[in-house]
């Protein structure tokens, strides 16, 4: 009876730990995906990350948590107001916010001064 009980207990806490191991159901970045989302943000950040329009932050080589907050913080409209980035960020999902953020800061940093 003791042996049962204490492989019931090694069964419950093996199938705990391995329910903690498991992902949260965030998947990975697609870059690719954040390429072509990403295809409308070229008209000012260009598809290298690096803006040719003055007061146009660069965007390649940025941290990407930096990129989803700010990309989300325009999308709610509360902390971050811009009338270009508003409405830019408005349509985006989480998703979307997260394959954009990969793609940018998957690009290589220009020589030039960051902006």
């Amino acid at each position: 009876m003791k042996k049962m009980i204490r492989l019931g207990l090694a069964a419950l806490w093996l199938a705990s730990a391995w329910a903690q191991a498991q992902p949260s159901g965030n998947q990975a970045p697609d870059v690719g995906a954040g390429q072509k989302r990403a295809a409308v943000c070229f008209a000012c950040h260009n598809a290298d990350g690096i803006s040719k329009i003055p007061g146009t932050p660069h965007l390649a080589g940025q941290e990407r948590s930096y990129l989803e907050n700010a990309l989300r913080a325009y999308r709610d409209g509360q902390t971050r107001q811009n009338p270009t980035m508003n409405p830019m960020a408005k349509p985006l999902s989480d998703r979307d916010i997260v394959n954009i953020a990969a793609y940018y800061s998957s690009l290589a940093r220009s020589g030039q001064g960051q902006k």
